[in-house]
């Protein structure tokens, strides 16, 4: 059982996560999930009670994975049946804990915020920011900022007075924002990330602003504000995270855009940009509120089509969201073979499998055509093209598969010099 445990958690590792120090077999566990600090839970686990398998995932990026333990012998249909089964019913559980999570913290914000006392422009993180509370509240001397979706109170941020941010712990945050202003009579919406980015935005347009809180529910608060306010002009204001490999902050927010079909604007610094600037209420700070009322002025649809009549390069990289392989698709003598293979590798489910079909294709190509119309039919050849990276296994997965045919092809070769 303890090889059982280390294996489920070299494997939670290599997917970007930190396993619980200690897995108790049969129990779900959580942990932070990808990036979170301390204290987070959005991570979970859980190792079946035989050993033989689980999953794991993180809620906050949607992520999940299955897990079976390595073993000479294949598992049998039955096994298999059994694990997927097993699977279903510790991903349900999983769900219905976070649902169940939800539920108490909003429960408990709605406890904390009806306590909590309005705040005044004098608190000195809106000082130092130059902005107003905008409804904001106080609890144990930091700012409240509510998070709300469909109108129900779902989460709280709290701010102290050195920028220090935290979340109520369980909360729901996606899709949840908080506004500032108000839409009627507005000529556009703005979102935003952050709750002082926004007050800035607000106080230099006018424009009512919906708070998303981080760059990743830009996208969820967009598709909302869409959906409620058609006619309106919605434009997302990104943080420019220059100093960040992809610049997530302005990815993110041209992404939203869109989709939605709304416009994106980015703070311009100029030459004087100190380090660690990146969004509006930076720019208000080196440059005034006007300067920030112009960017917002001169945003752009997310093609750049309003940039001087030039359309800005097509991306050459898409993320592409991935599926699960079909691996019950395969028949059954096929199935286990790649099981046993990805257990003695470890590398991707449909690396194995491409290496197996396309040994498979070629081993078949005398022995039967393929009928593909009513006058069309030729040999069972298939061409697969696997991309991944250096070492992920790729030459190994083609020897378990292809070594039964170079034998046999030298074997011919070495006859047919007799």
């Amino acid at each position: 059982m303890n090889d059982a445990i280390s294996q489920i958690r070299d494997a939670i590792r290599a997917a970007g996560l930190e396993p619980p120090d200690a897995i108790e077999p049969g129990k779900l566990h959580r942990f932070p999930g990808l990036g979170k600090r301390n204290g987070n839970t959005a991570g979970w686990c859980k190792l079946f009670d035989d050993g033989l398998g689980g999953c794991f995932g993180d809620w906050s990026s949607g992520f999940t994975e299955n897990w079976q333990a390595k073993r000479e012998k294949p598992f049998s249909q039955l096994e298999r049946a059994a694990f997927i089964r097993r699977v279903e019913e510790a991903r349900k559980h999983a769900e219905a804990e976070r649902q169940q999570q939800y539920a108490d913290a909003a429960v408990k914000a709605v406890s904390i915020w009806n306590a909590a006392t309005p705040a005044n422009d004098g608190h000195p993180y809106l000082v130092r920011k130059g902005i107003k509370a905008n409804g904001a509240r106080l609890h144990q001397g930091a700012l409240v900022i509510p998070v709300r979706s469909g109108g129900e109170l779902q989460s709280l941020q709290f701010i102290n007075d050195d920028g220090g941010k935290r979340f109520l712990s369980g909360g729901r945050i996606s899709g949840g924002y908080f506004s500032i202003g108000t839409v009627q009579g507005a000529d556009a919406l703005c979102i935003a990330e952050g709750f002082a980015t926004g007050a800035t935005i607000h106080q230099a347009t006018g424009y009512p602003v919906a708070v998303a809180f981080n760059a990743g529910n830009l996208e969820p608060v967009a598709k909302d504000m869409r959906q409620k306010l058609l006619g309106l002009p919605i434009i997302i204001c990104a943080d420019d995270d220059a100093g960040t490999e992809g610049n997530p902050g302005f990815a993110k927010a041209n992404r939203a855009a869109l989709v939605i079909g709304g416009k994106v604007a980015v703070p311009k610094f100029g030459d004087r940009r100190p380090v660690g600037a990146t969004d509006f209420n930076d720019m208000a700070a080196l440059l005034g509120f006007e300067a920030v009322a112009k960017a917002i002025g001169g945003a752009i649809t997310p093609d750049g089509t309003d940039n001087d009549g030039w359309p800005d390069p097509l991306p050459l990289t898409a993320k592409i969201d991935p599926e699960p392989y079909p691996l019950d698709a395969l028949p059954e003598t096929l199935r286990a073979a790649v099981e046993e293979v990805r257990a003695f590798t470890k590398a991707p489910i449909p690396l194995v499998a491409s290496s197996a079909l396309e040994a498979l294709s070629l081993a078949v190509q005398a022995h039967a055509d393929v009928k593909r119309a009513e006058k069309l039919q030729g040999p069972s050849g298939l061409f697969l093209l696997t991309v991944a990276d250096s070492g992920e296994r790729k030459s190994t997965c083609d020897g378990f598969f292809m070594q039964a045919i170079r034998d046999y092809e030298a074997e011919q070769a070495e006859a047919a010099k007799c």
